[in-house]
C-alpha cells in the first residue's frame, strides 16, 4: 500500500469511528443540558469532514455556522484580549436580557436578576454554564422563541450531516467503543449575577473570572459527561479531550502574556500559570496536535506513521508511539488526563465552590 492509499484508508477509519461514536451518541443522550454541551462537538466533527473532503456539507450559510460553532472550542486559543472581548460581550448581551424582563425600573440598577447559570454534577464539578452556550451558538439578541427555533434547526442539521456521513461510509457495521454500563452524572445548578457575584474572587476580577470558568466549563464536560459514556480506548474521546485540554493550555498561556503586560501584574498568579503550563509542552507535539485537530494524517505531505510504529490493529495506528517516543495509547491518554486533572484543580481554586448552594436541575 503507498502513501496516498494508506493516507485515505486511515483518515477514513478514524471519521468512521468518530460519526458512529457521535450517532450513538445522538441517539442514546437526549438530555438537555448534556445535548447544549455537545453542539461544539458535533460541529467540530461535522466541519472536520467538510475539510478533509473539501465539501460543502449543506449551504453556504449553514457551514458558516457550523464553523463558528466549532471556533467556540478554540476560542482561549486566541489572544487574551479578543476572547475576553467576545467573552465580555455576550455577559452584557445576557445581563442586558434578563435586566429588560425585570418590571419595575428601580430593581434594574440593584442587580436582584441572574445572567448566569452554572451546571455542576453533585460532587461540585462544574461541567457548563449558560453564557459559554450562548457565546458558542450565538444566541445572544435573539428572543426565547428565536433561541429554542435555532437550537432545534442546529441540531437538526448537524444530526443530518452526521447521518449522511455514516450512510455514505463503507462498513455499516462498524461499532465504536463505549463504556460498559454508560449514564451522565446527575446534573446540578447554581444562577448568580456576575456583577456582584461572590463565586467570584474580586482580586482575579469578572473577566479573568469568565475567561476561566468557560474554560472550566469545557474541560469538564468532557472529563465528567463524555468520559462517563465513552471509552477510554475510543479514539474520538482522546480526540476531544485533547482539544478541550490543548484550547485550556493556550488560554492559559495567552493569560499569562496579557497580565505579564499589564500596569499591575500578579506575580504569584503568573508564577502559577507558569508552572502549570510548562508542566504541559511535552504533550502537545506540532505534528501530533495537526492530527487531532484534523482527520489528515500526514507530516509534510507523507503519511506520518512510519513502519517502525505502524499497526493497523492499535488505536491511532502507532501515531502516538511515533511522536512520543514508543509511548502506548493507554499510557499517553493516561498522562494527558492526569495534566486535564491538574488544570481543573487550578481552575477551580479561582472560584469559590466550596461555599456554593448547587440544587438539582
Amino acid at each position: 500500500m503507498d502513501e496516498l492509499e494508506k493516507r485515505k484508508l486511515y483518515s477514513q477509519q478514524l471519521i468512521q469511528n468518530d460519526c458512529e461514536t457521535l450517532k450513538k451518541i445522538i441517539m442514546d443522550f437526549h438530555d438537555s443540558i448534556f445535548i447544549m454541551g455537545m453542539i461544539p462537538y458535533l460541529a467540530l466533527f461535522c466541519r472536520s469532514v467538510g475539510e478533509y473532503y473539501n465539501i460543502t456539507l449543506m449551504t453556504e450559510e449553514v457551514d458558516s455556522e457550523i464553523y463558528d460553532i466549532r471556533n467556540s472550542l478554540k476560542s482561549f486559543s486566541d489572544k487574551f484580549g479578543k476572547s475576553n472581548k467576545r467573552f465580555l460581550l455576550s455577559d452584557q448581551k445576557q445581563d442586558e436580557e434578563f435586566r429588560s424582563k425585570l418590571h419595575f425600573n428601580f430593581l434594574k440598577t440593584h442587580n436582584l436578576y441572574y445572567n448566569l447559570g452554572i451546571f455542576f454534577t453533585k460532587g461540585k464539578k462544574i461541567i457548563g454554564n449558560t453564557q459559554y452556550y450562548a457565546f458558542a451558538l450565538k444566541e445572544n439578541g435573539l428572543s426565547e422563541s428565536e433561541r429554542k427555533e435555532k437550537a432545534l434547526t442546529t441540531g437538526f442539521y448537524l444530526a443530518r450531516i452526521v447521518r449522511d456521513v455514516s450512510e455514505q461510509l463503507i462498513d455499516s457495521t462498524f461499532t465504536p467503543a463505549f463504556c460498559s454500563t454508560p449514564s451522565l452524572p446527575e446534573v446540578y445548578f447554581y444562577d448568580t449575577n456576575t456583577n456582584r457575584t461572590r463565586f467570584f474572587y474580586d482580586s482575579i476580577g469578572k473577566d479573568i473570572s469568565l475567561f476561566l470558568l468557560h474554560m472550566l466549563s469545557n474541560l469538564g464536560f468532557v472529563h465528567y459527561c463524555l468520559e462517563s459514556i465513552v471509552a477510554w480506548n475510543n479514539p474520538w474521546l482522546l480526540r476531544v479531550k485533547y482539544i478541550s485540554i490543548y484550547s485550556s493550555y493556550q488560554g492559559l498561556k495567552s493569560l499569562k502574556n496579557h497580565l505579564e503586560n499589564a500596569k499591575e501584574k500578579k506575580k504569584a498568579f503568573l508564577s502559577q500559570i507558569d508552572e502549570i503550563t510548562s508542566e504541559g509542552d511535552w504533550l502537545f507535539d506540532s505534528v501530533f496536535r495537526n492530527c487531532m485537530m484534523h482527520y489528515e494524517l500526514v507530516d509534510i505531505e507523507r503519511f506520518c506513521v512510519s513502519d517502525a510504529f505502524f499497526d493497523a490493529n492499535k488505536n491511532c495506528f502507532g501515531l502516538i508511539e511515533e511522536r512520543f517516543h514508543g509511548m502506548s495509547y493507554k499510557e499517553y491518554f493516561d498522562a494527558l488526563t492526569s495534566y486535564g486533572l491538574r488544570l481543573e484543580n487550578f481552575l477551580e481554586t479561582q472560584f469559590d465552590i466550596e461555599h456554593t448552594i448547587i440544587k438539582k436541575l
